[in-house]
């Protein structure tokens, strides 16, 4: 499917008919509690091939004296998206945030595996976000999410994408 086909069966599925791409192949979808809310970004590619890129900001860059210890963790999760969802994590520069981001090719990508991917994006990006916000909880995902249930996902304030 493409990207504007992939976007409109996901705002069908949240009843969001204004989740559409603005005239720069842009959207935003903001999930979660109004205090702890995820603003997941859309950008649509068409060249040199046709792709949807999804990313989310989860928050300052570690710059601090346990940066080393930060990055390593950030690192370790990457490996085979074994703990991020199949996204990868990643420092946008220029703003010193840490950012997920995920790419889906869209003549490859059907509505279906678009939908569980995003959800586990969504999950992903949630934990990550509260990991930041907290470098001192425990490193499980389990503990992580323990700290703050209301960022748990799948949560109902998340909403559902199915």
């Amino acid at each position: 499917m493409t990207p504007t086909l992939l976007l409109a069966e996901l705002a069908f599925r949240l009843n969001a008919p204004a989740l559409t791409f603005n005239q720069q192949g842009c959207a935003r979808l903001a999930c979660g509690p109004d205090t702890h809310h995820l603003q997941i970004q859309f950008e649509r590619e068409e060249s040199p091939a046709t792709a949807l890129h999804v990313w989310c900001d989860l928050g300052p860059a570690p710059l601090d004296a346990a940066a080393p210890q930060s990055w390593k963790n950030l690192l370790q999760a990457n490996l085979l998206g074994s703990q991020t969802g199949g996204a990868v994590l990643a420092l946008d520069a220029a703003q010193e945030r840490i950012v997920l981001c995920r790419s889906f090719a869209g003549d490859d990508t059907d509505a279906a595996a678009f939908i569980a991917a995003l959800e586990a994006f969504i999950e992903a990006a949630a934990r990550w976000h509260l990991r930041l916000q907290k470098p001192d909880a425990a490193l499980g995902d389990a503990a992580v999410i323990a700290v703050d249930d209301s960022l748990a996902y799948p949560n109902p304030a998340y909403g559902t994408l199915a």
